[in-house]
């Protein structure tokens, strides 16, 4: 029988490979946090802190060709976000000798992918979960007819601006009930989906009032939540490689990280095959009036959406009598 080559690195590799098709929201949120995040030990307490630029005053006027005038300063003063490192996910199975020698056949698609497919459902439920419960200081309540998604993205668009979000990179994310209403808006426009084959591409249905809006099964099939990826911060980071084996690799790949190892169970000799990684995720609230760095924050960089069940349109044909 031929030697067992392969290395811990080429595992972990696919394993990012195979992740990186299969997540959706960890690709639609901020995750330029990571930068944050230095060295190989800490950050303190776990929390990784993300510098908030300061915000001033308008631009004053000095008096025109006036030797009187006089400059006035303000203070530039910096605060910052936390994202705070609190999950381990990671899938372990175990595999007896028998299994490896004459069940499995291709270990990628039959450990690593189901493995790895896991992982990245931990991940988005995780994300999902801190989109759901954020603070949003805008909800709308989406009204009925055929326009109804278009009308509502409009209103949030209204909001956003007012709030100075920034309008580039702005994704709209909608539960499976919306995602149907919106197939089905007359203004929704086809999108391009050439390019390489991910989950993320395949989830994105098209654009409507300026918006690229992506399908979610994660989130709550009433509701659509339009944001800028800097409203959600995410941190991933590999754990280090275990020591105790030598058959281990971290490795980092379009920002998830993760950690592959295993280990022989000398009981029943069997291998533990173990796959995991160190996850963060929270909001990012602004302050409500920008030149009070100790004042009250809001969270206006998301707005959610409702849509009641009874809200979609009758598309039953009419029947003679």
């Amino acid at each position: 029988m031929a030697n067992r080559l392969v290395k811990a690195e080429t595992l972990v590799d696919a394993a990012l490979g195979l992740l990186t098709k299969e997540v959706i929201l960890p690709n639609l949120v901020w995750r330029d946090a990571e930068s944050n995040y230095q060295g190989a030990v800490g950050p303190r307490g776990d929390t990784v802190k993300i510098r908030r630029p300061a915000e001033l005053t308008p631009a004053r006027e000095l008096a025109w060709r006036d030797s009187n005038r006089e400059i006035v300063t303000d203070d530039l003063v910096e605060g910052y976000h936390e994202v705070k490192l609190d999950t381990y996910l990671y899938k372990a199975v175990q595999l007896l000798r028998e299994e490896q020698t004459l069940d499995i056949a291709d270990f990628g698609a039959q450990v690593l992918t189901p493995m790895v497919n896991v992982v990245a459902e931990g991940a988005e439920q995780r994300i999902a979960e801190t989109i759901r419960e954020a603070p949003y200081k805008e909800t709308i309540t989406a009204g009925t007819g055929d326009r109804a998604v278009y009308n509502s993205l409009v209103d949030a668009n209204k909001f956003l601006n007012q709030h100075r979000v920034p309008r580039i990179g702005r994704v709209a994310v909608v539960g499976s009930e919306v995602e149907a209403r919106a197939l089905k808006d007359p203004t929704l426009v086809d999108v391009d989906r050439s390019g390489s084959d991910s989950a993320l591409r395949d989830a994105q249905i098209g654009r409507i009032a300026g918006h690229n809006l992506y399908g979610s099964d994660v989130i709550d099939p009433n509701a659509l939540y339009v944001f800028h990826p800097t409203a959600f911060p995410a941190v991933f980071r590999a754990p280090n490689p275990a020591r105790s084996v030598p058959f281990s690799s971290s490795a980092v790949s379009a920002g998830v990280a993760m950690t592959y190892w295993e280990s022989l169970d000398s009981r029943n000799d069997s291998d533990r095959a173990f796959l995991g990684t160190f996850l963060g995720v929270n909001h990012i609230e602004d302050l409500a009036d920008p030149t009070d760095p100790t004042g009250d924050t809001e969270f206006v960089r998301g707005v959610k959406i409702v849509f009641d069940d009874d809200t979609t349109p009758d598309t039953t044909p009419d029947v003679a009598p």
